[in-house]
């Protein structure tokens, strides 16, 4: 992946948000943490899709059978 660790802000990733949601690049938090991520702030209203955001990334070679492809992430609600 172009830029997998955030070191170039959010370049290369495509942060598609909805009017309820903000993107931004920032420090890891904790230990295990990695140096960078994107931090996704949703403020839901109601009858809304609070999770129709999206974090993706265009792939110029094709994953082949055998490849490892890492993704990992967190999430996390106040409720």
């Amino acid at each position: 992946a172009y830029n997998g660790g955030f070191s170039q802000e959010a370049q290369g990733w495509n942060t598609a948000t909805n009017d309820l949601a903000t993107a931004s690049v920032v420090a890891g938090e904790g230990a295990d943490a990695p140096a960078r991520a994107v931090r996704y702030v949703v403020t839901p209203a109601a009858d809304t899709k609070p999770w129709n955001v999206r974090l993706a990334q265009v792939m110029h070679q094709p994953i082949r059978k055998g490849q490892a492809l890492t993704l990992s992430f967190r999430a996390r609600s106040p409720e």
